[in-house]
């Protein structure tokens, strides 16, 4: 995957269920900022409302709040909801988007694994990966619970633009992410030596590689550097959904064992992805990455 990004169409996910999540995402980030902040995430807990967070070590413009599965295996990522009463229908229709964006990265993932492990494009080589068992759906299921979490974003018109990002330059963390955007295009990836704008294409989704799977795929799929522009007409809202594995898993290659060799040696995903919300949270200096890992 050249650009580390791609559009999905027939993604399974009903119109009807996009409209009224986005129709309930512009109503939260309507209520008034102190209702808001009463569900405020802090340094304890990850989960939540924030208009703070670093990237890079730069505030971004912009408003979130994220949320995961209801049942956590870590203390420091708890859901935090507005009563029904202050928000009506926010909670039901985000928890059913987020379900639908779970089927929909689990298959994407599964695809991507078997593209990545198929070493001859016949029927029997697929057969025979499927039958042995694709390797990386057991880091996101059974015992080993995912850490997915869905980031609802709300970029405010910015009067200084130039001097402003939505969010600065960065790579997702985990293994995919599936984006949900509106056509204010302000999304672009790093490729070629210059900035590209992701264009809003309708009735798609965009996928973009973590850096989990550049690891996974032992360097063959790329975790491609983005950002968002601030806008100083129009405001915009995306929400992505960051598909990510057990808190148990230790990431190393599946690939490339020979003479490719291996690229990179194995972290621990509970370790990298607190270091990052560290990062996110407070100015802890220069951020981990998976180049840290690299042999």
């Amino acid at each position: 995957i050249e650009w580390g990004f791609f559009h999905v169409k027939g993604h399974g996910i009903s119109r009807q269920l996009l409209d009224r999540f986005r129709l309930h995402m512009a109503s939260f980030f309507a209520v008034d900022k102190d209702l808001k902040n009463t569900i405020r995430r802090t340094k304890d807990n990850s989960r939540g409302f924030f208009d703070d967070e670093l990237t890079k070590q730069k505030l971004d413009w912009k408003e979130c709040i994220d949320v995961g599965p209801e049942e956590q295996e870590c203390a420091w990522e708890r859901n935090q909801w507005l009563s029904e009463e202050a928000c009506p229908g926010f909670k039901d229709a985000t928890v059913e988007y987020f379900n639908a964006c779970e089927l929909l990265a689990r298959d994407l993932l599964d695809a991507v694994e078997l593209s990545l492990r198929t070493t001859s494009e016949t029927d029997q080589d697929e057969y025979e990966i499927k039958k042995k068992g694709l390797v990386l759906r057991n880091e996101f299921r059974g015992d080993n619970k995912h850490t997915s979490y869905l980031r609802l974003n709300y970029y405010p018109i910015c009067p200084d633009s130039e001097n402003n990002l939505g969010i600065s330059r960065h790579t997702d963390a985990g293994a995919l992410t599936v984006l949900v955007h509106d056509p204010v295009s302000s999304l672009q990836v790093y490729k070629d030596g210059k900035w590209q704008t992701v264009q809003y294409v309708p009735d798609t989704l965009t996928i973009n590689i973590g850096d989990c799977l550049q690891v996974w795929s032992n360097g063959r799929y790329i975790a491609a550097e983005h950002r968002v522009l601030a806008n100083p007409t129009s405001v915009r809202y995306s929400a992505p959904f960051f598909y990510n594995p057990s808190f148990r898993t230790e990431v190393k290659p599946i690939v490339g064992e020979g003479e490719e060799g291996l690229r990179y040696t194995p972290y621990s995903w509970l370790d990298f992805r607190y270091k990052r919300f560290r990062g996110d949270f407070e100015d802890i200096g220069e951020e981990v990455q998976i180049s840290n890992y690299l042999r």
